[in-house]
């Protein structure tokens, strides 16, 4: 039951997480809130004079902030029809399960597939800034993870630069740190093999998959010349050395 309950909060997040992108009212009262809590903040004499309710307040607002441009971020790099879905689903002109499969051609279990793959990706993503071994070929969502991420962290450490008002768990800095660190890494290795592209096979194939990630591996062995078993296996070994890179 415990874990139930844990899923049916989960999934109930990552809903609200996904109606806000299609809810562009809502994100620009979250953002006008920023801008009140700057102009408060010039206003009262800096970070060090401001009260620790006003702290905590600005934090959970740039909180929301980082959750929706990252959930955001990670529907754009949705494959084009399941991108149609999450509209079709949770935009402002929302349709039943039914309306949906008959306008996207599909069953109503590849639907239902769907929607619960997106549930645990917005969950896994924007609300633990995870990264699995099938995103790192999402260069924007690796960039984004960390320019987001950074900019909370940083903004955590000027509120309290000494830690003093745990406004952040110790432990959930330390997380981000330990992930902007890797994944700063891992995009790295990819901008590497990029730029080596045509000195090794392994090269070529994580910079085709870079550039095309939702393609299939008989879709890079055709662009790469390659049998797919061939690029299978070459995405395979990329994946299992940088593995030690992805923090939960």
């Amino acid at each position: 039951m415990l874990k139930q309950s844990r899923a049916d909060i989960r999934d109930t997040l990552a809903r609200k997480a996904i109606k806000a992108v299609y809810n562009i009212n809502l994100y620009k009262e979250q953002e006008s809130y920023v801008n009140l809590f700057q102009q408060y903040l010039s206003q009262s004499g800096g970070y060090s004079q401001a009260s620790t309710f006003f702290k905590h307040s600005w934090l959970k607002q740039m909180r929301f902030l980082l959750m929706f441009k990252l959930t955001n971020v990670l529907i754009k790099t949705l494959p084009a029809e399941q991108q149609k879905m999450s509209k079709l689903h949770y935009g402002p002109s929302s349709k039943h399960q039914y309306g949906i499969y008959t306008d996207l051609h599909i069953s109503q279990t590849t639907l239902s597939n769907w929607d619960l793959k997106l549930l645990n990706k917005v969950f896994f993503y924007a609300f633990k800034f995870g990264i699995s071994k099938d995103d790192v070929f999402y260069l924007p969502r690796l960039v984004n993870t960390v320019k987001f991420l950074s900019d909370f962290v940083a903004l955590a450490q000027k509120l309290d630069p000494s830690g003093k008002l745990d406004l952040v768990s110790p432990g959930f800095l330390d997380n981000a740190h330990l992930k902007l660190v890797n994944y700063r890494e891992i995009i790295s290795i990819l901008e590497k093999h990029k730029r080596n592209d045509r000195e090794s096979m392994l090269s070529m194939i994580v910079s085709t998959k870079a550039n095309h990630p939702d393609a299939t591996a008989a879709e890079i062995g055709a662009k790469c010349f390659m049998d797919p078993t061939l690029v299978s296996k070459n995405i395979r070994t990329f994946q299992k050395s940088i593995s030690q890179y992805l923090v939960v």
